[in-house]
């Protein structure tokens, strides 16, 4: 009887191996699925008078083929490849904002210098003031709305990280419930394959989000790492949250306080984008937008609208701190320590005179400013209160202007002749500097603000007396110019001092020694502070959100200061705006505006390419990985029908023998019947 029992076997196993090759066609493409190979095992012989007779064959188990290394792997990389692609889609939606084009930042930047050319060149006519109002005031506008645009990259990193962190719990669930079932099945000695397929497959969807590690416990357990191990479960689920700290920074944490330090998976790449991409991307452009704001209103700040100058200013950006020293006071824009050149000009009279206003940014305030300011005659300074802006006003009778004039009727306190001396135009080269060419100053050279003298050595008569000159020395005592006063000099003529400036006698006479100071400025506020209050500033606003051409400029264009000296048809100040455009400035690393911003924008194109290049050579990896899990794990159908086969024809041959056994006992027993 053993024979049919040995025919029985082989019948069982066959059978077994071909549901196990069907199990494996019909999950063919189930994801996460590992073929499945029945093991087959003799079974212990038996002695027959001396003789070691077969007994048949058993299903030792039925084992699923898995490359753990490579299954790790490739949950890896989907992990890296999620990161990368998150990232990705928000910098290429960065990217696009900065990209030139039609109505780019790029155009409105060029056009608004472009506009500021034609003001220099026709500063009467107003449909050229009405262009560089209107596109300036669009460059603004497009720069707030990057700005804004950004954030909202932002913000959408922090919804999709919340929701991800949602959808991950999800799954954490979902995998703590089938390890439980897992373990169950293992302790009860049941071999769980389609439980293990279920959780590879949540396995590798849930590295989507955030890198996973699964690593056996000799309890017969599986722990579940996430986050390089910060945070771990078995057959109990955690649960996550999407939070951000004072800092601003998104991550996620496992409880308050307890950050989950992932290093991969969508999670990662959307903390990178919130965290980095995007702030950095902002910080760049507000930087540089802020600093050709300030820059355009420093220079603004100094500029006039008629010769007569100002009755009053008030600055549109106050400090928070009004009492605190200015460096402390949180100003929009940096401040240094420097003079501020005030010129106030006696309606009256005429008479114009400059007063230097040093100021300390480390120990003075904005109050102290206020009363520096007050302190000059005819004029009043005060800071309001909340808001704290500086307004500035001249008394009745007064006005007042930062052009950085010269006196126009010379201090003549230390001069004892009766001839007046006048002084006219504008200070622009440093003669003092014996390296300097007056023909060919370099494009980066700003004369230094100095105190220059005119003295008459010997006594005379102006424009008679032959030989009679005034010697023009700089700050350090050096004569740098020697001009003739006496014959061959027509009186009230004006004598050029190479610099921008003149100086004429009137009739009279000059004592030896007689001396005129005349303030040579170039910068009439070297501390920034002008621009950092907005004190006759060309925008309003104190960041990129905010920045907007002056209400009362863009509903007047003529109050756009493009004149130096107020007259009518100069416009330097326009010039000196415009020429800003090729200026490489030390606030931006030795570059221009348009440089800049070119560095912006390449650098985001950079970035977009480098993430491109990391997600192909990870989709090729990962090609790569699957193949190699594939070879170990993977159903070929066609394999696998060989193989169904082959047991069907082993079923066959078993079910012969046992048919040919049956019908042998049944004749011998015939026999013997």
């Amino acid at each position: 009887m053993r024979s049919y029992e040995i025919g029985l076997s082989a019948l069982r196993a066959q059978q077994i191996r071909i549901a196990t090759h069907g199990n494996n066609i019909a999950n063919a493409a189930t994801p996460g699925y590992a073929r499945q190979v029945t093991e087959l095992v003799e079974r212990p012989q038996f002695e027959y008078q001396n003789l070691l007779v077969g007994n048949g064959v058993d299903v030792a188990s039925i084992r699923s083929l898995r490359d753990e290394a490579a299954e790790a792997a490739l949950s890896r990389n989907v992990s890296l490849s999620s990161s990368v692609e998150a990232q990705l889609n928000s910098n290429e939606a960065v990217e696009s904002l900065l990209s030139p084009g039609g109505s780019s930042i790029h155009t409105y930047i060029s056009d608004v210098f472009n506009s500021l050319e034609r003001v220099a060149n026709a500063p009467e006519e107003s449909t050229a003031r009405g262009e560089f109002v209107r596109i300036t005031e669009a460059f603004a506008t497009e720069a707030a709305f990057i700005h804004s645009s950004m954030e909202d990259v932002q913000q959408q990193a922090f919804r999709d990280h919340s929701t991800g962190v949602g959808t991950a719990n999800t799954l954490i669930d979902k995998i703590a419930g089938l390890n439980a079932e897992i373990w169950t099945s293992r302790t009860n000695g049941d071999e769980p394959h389609s439980l293990l397929t279920q959780r590879d497959a949540a396995v590798k969807e849930l590295s989507e989000w955030v890198d996973v590690r699964i690593t056996p416990l000799d309890s017969g357990r599986d722990v579940v790492m996430i986050g390089g191990g910060s945070a771990s479960f078995t057959i109990e689920p955690i649960e996550l949250y999407s939070e951000v700290n004072n800092d601003g920074e998104l991550s996620v944490q496992v409880a308050p306080g307890r950050e989950v330090t992932v290093t991969g998976g969508r999670l990662e790449g959307l903390e990178i984008v919130h965290n980095l991409t995007v702030p950095e991307a902002v910080e760049e452009l507000d930087a540089f937008v802020s600093e050709m704001v300030r820059q355009l209103d420093q220079l603004h700040a100094t500029g006039l609208v008629s010769p007569d100058g100002y009755q009053s200013l008030t600055g549109v950006r106050g400090p928070a701190h009004a009492s605190r020293a200015l460096i402390d006071s949180e100003l929009p824009f940096p401040v240094a320590s420097g003079e501020i050149y005030v010129s106030v000009t006696d309606q009256t009279t005429g008479v114009r005179e400059t007063t230097r206003v040093s100021v300390s940014v480390e120990t003075e305030s904005l109050r102290d400013v206020a009363v520096r300011l007050s302190a000059i005659d005819g004029l009043n300074a005060i800071v309001t209160s909340g808001s704290n802006q500086l307004i500035i006003q001249a008394n009745e009778g007064f006005s007042f202007d930062f052009a950085g004039r010269p006196d126009n009727v010379a201090n003549k306190a230390s001069f004892a002749g009766t001839s007046n001396v006048t002084f006219s135009g504008r200070y622009a080269i440093d003669v003092a500097d014996t390296a300097f060419d007056p023909q060919n100053p370099p494009s980066d050279f700003v004369p230094r603000n100095q105190q220059l003298t005119v003295t008459v050595p010997a006594a005379g008569q102006i424009g008679i007396t032959p030989g009679l000159q005034a010697e023009v020395r700089d700050d350090t005592g050096l004569v740098i110019q020697r001009l003739n006063v006496g014959a061959g000099y027509t009186v009230g003529e004006q004598l050029s001092l190479n610099n921008g400036l003149s100086v004429a006698f009137s009739e009279g006479t000059a004592v030896a020694g007689d001396v005129v100071p005349l303030k040579a400025v170039s910068n009439s506020d070297t501390t920034g502070l002008l621009s950092a209050l907005g004190v006759n500033s060309l925008f309003s606003g104190r960041s990129i959100a905010s920045f907007s051409v002056r209400d009362d400029i863009k509903a007047n264009p003529f109050l756009f200061a493009a004149s130096i000296s107020g007259e009518a048809g100069d416009a330097e100040n326009a010039a000196r705006m415009s020429a800003a455009r090729d200026h490489q400035f030390t606030e931006l690393d030795g570059r221009t505006f348009v440089e800049t911003l070119a560095d912006i924008t390449a650098n985001s194109g950079l970035n977009v390419q480098q993430l491109q290049n990391d997600r192909n050579r990870l989709d090729a990896y990962g090609s790569q990985l699957q193949t190699s899990r594939d070879n170990v794990s993977g159903v070929d159908t066609n394999e696998e029908l060989l193989h169904l086969l082959a047991a069907e024809r082993a079923f066959q041959a078993a079910a012969r023998f046992v048919a040919t056994y049956d019908e042998t006992v049944v004749e011998l027993l015939s026999l013997f019947g």
